[in-house]
């Protein structure tokens, strides 16, 4: 699965924009274009899924903790390397 995020930095010279930028992305008009177009989970519960996901049946949330999988990466490019995988 993809998990999508944005940050605001402390000395960002656009702060307000970044904010309003930030509102928008998590907003049920955003989030319902991520999902029809780049086929992600919605953040916000009252958006629709797209008929793709919805084909996948119920999500099944992992409850790995993000952290987790983050101490595994450089082996996981590592073996994806070695077996020639490419996404």
């Amino acid at each position: 699965m993809n998990v999508s995020g944005v940050a605001l930095t402390k000395h960002a010279p656009n702060r307000d924009n970044a904010v309003k930028l930030m509102e928008f992305l998590v907003s049920s008009k955003a989030q319902k274009m991520y999902a029809d177009v780049n086929g992600e989970y919605p953040v916000m519960p009252d958006v629709e899924l797209s008929s793709h996901l919805q084909a996948w049946g119920e999500f099944k949330q992992d409850m790995l903790n993000l952290e987790e999988v983050a101490k595994n990466r450089a082996e996981a490019i590592k073996i994806a390397d070695r077996v020639g995988y490419d996404a």
